[in-house]
């Protein structure tokens, strides 16, 4: 395959002004024909009529999610006749119902490892920044990090896309219509996130009519603990999981941590209270104790629970957690569930900046191969630039790819609106305390 972009105007190798290769659709192509051998890929896809292989057409597939010169499936595989574009990424003419019924013999199974080793990548590269002493967040490291840094912390959580209602498989609401007239039908995306490298860990697609807490056990991938095996685990969720008691007694069978918001209005028994710090109290926190969560005869079997009452500028909230007291304390508890907001700037971030929500395909395997394709990009956007994209930058990465940015040009171009980003939320933080400290008086 050619690694240049027709029309850039790319260095001499000698004179690039870095070793990052930014032909994006050049690295993913490479993983797909590592993660698929010819021995694991059906044999449908070695008929002699077919003018594209797996890799084309996962290749394709992504260059659809990154590259918005077109948002149909129909208009890609117009783009497919032109002599440039099969220079440029080694294919043939690709007919839209051979790409159409293409999907339905992709062993979808075959993506999740490359979202695992690129999920490694860019932990390594975090560490690797980490230790050079440059910021490998697009957001600030929390003020507990020290403390923060002896757990993995597994933020759980599940975001909602609107889908067609000829999608079937994803209607949901016992039938409720929408203001046209027609079914509603969404699509819900699980997501197991790491809030401290910024990067997903696992997922799963399902329709939005499943319930997030069903899924839960499925996104805590064994694989999740092998990542960070010198440390233990904490699953951090919302209010949602933190509602189903049995679960939450479930977990602690096996052992696994978490911290977990719950409602306001939970039946709590107090058992034992617990006595609160100075510093504790001027960080919030009104209440310390372990007690019993719910009021049923069978809660009576459930284990104990420790919560910790944190007040906010307009409510109080209540967080439940397994850890004892002297492996964590009640501060850093809470400013665990605080990480708990980057999976929400995540979800944020496909929406807005990723478009995720236009399907390239309607059927519940096709929307999970592009769903798994959106992890896949989003990572490789992040090994390539250090940090989650802004807008900014994934248009100028958008530019690149068609040849309209030097990679001087490009390099260049990421680095200031790094810098604005930083300058940006550095802005915001001290809005943020100012705020705090003003509510606090």
């Amino acid at each position: 395959m050619n690694r240049g972009v027709p029309g850039s105007t790319t260095s001499p190798p000698d004179q690039r002004p870095c070793d990052v290769d930014f032909n994006l659709i050049d690295k993913a192509r490479s993983l797909f024909e590592q993660a698929f051998p010819a021995d694991r890929i059906p044999a449908t896809w070695q008929h002699g009529n077919r003018t594209f292989t797996i890799h084309d057409y996962l290749g394709f597939m992504l260059l659809a999610l990154y590259v918005p010169t077109t948002d149909t499936l129909r208009g890609l595989c117009k783009a497919s006749e032109l002599e440039r574009f099969q220079e440029r990424y080694s294919c043939l003419t690709m007919g839209l119902g051979s790409v159409s019924k293409a999907q339905a013999q992709v062993p979808e199974e075959l993506l999740l490892p490359i979202i695992a080793q690129l999920t490694q990548e860019v932990r390594t590269q975090a560490r690797q920044m980490a230790r050079d002493g440059k910021e490998s967040n697009s957001n600030p490291l929390c003020s507990d990090a020290a403390k923060l840094g002896k757990y993995a912390l597994r933020v759980v959580d599940s975001s909602v896309f609107g889908a067609l209602p000829k999608m079937t498989w994803a209607l949901f609401g016992a039938g409720r219509k929408r203001n046209d007239g027609k079914k509603t039908a969404s699509v819900r995306f699980h997501v197991s996130f790491d809030p401290i490298g910024l990067c997903p860990l696992a997922c799963a697609v399902t329709s939005a009519a499943v319930d997030e807490k069903r899924k839960w056990k499925d996104i805590r991938s064994p694989q999740s603990a092998k990542l960070d095996p010198q440390r233990p685990t904490v699953e951090v969720g919302d209010r949602n999981f933190g509602s189903n008691y049995t679960l939450l007694s479930e977990l602690t069978d096996d052992r696994v941590n978490f911290v977990v918001r719950i409602k306001e209005s939970s039946h709590i028994e107090v058992i034992e209270e617990l006595p609160l710090t100075d510093e504790e109290m001027a960080a919030g926190i009104q209440r310390h104790a372990w007690v019993r969560l719910g009021s049923g005869t069978k809660n009576r079997k459930h284990h104990l629970v420790r919560v910790i009452w944190l007040k906010r500028p307009d409510k109080v909230i209540l967080l439940a957690t397994n850890l004892a007291s002297d492996d964590a304390e009640a501060c850093t508890i809470a400013e665990m569930y605080r990480q708990r907001w980057q999976i929400e700037l995540f979800f944020w971030w496909l929406k807005k900046i990723m478009k995720v929500g236009h399907w390239f395909a309607q059927s519940e395997k096709g929307v999970r191969i592009q769903l798994y394709l959106v992890m896949i990009l989003a990572l490789l956007l992040q090994l390539q630039t250090g940090t989650r994209p802004t807008k900014r930058m994934v248009e100028l990465l958008h530019f690149y790819a068609q040849g309209l940015v030097s990679d001087t040009e490009l390099i260049k171009g990421l680095k200031e609106r790094a810098r604005e980003a930083d300058l940006a939320r550095e802005s915001s933080r001290k809005r943020y305390l100012a705020k705090k400290q003003a509510a606090g008086k």
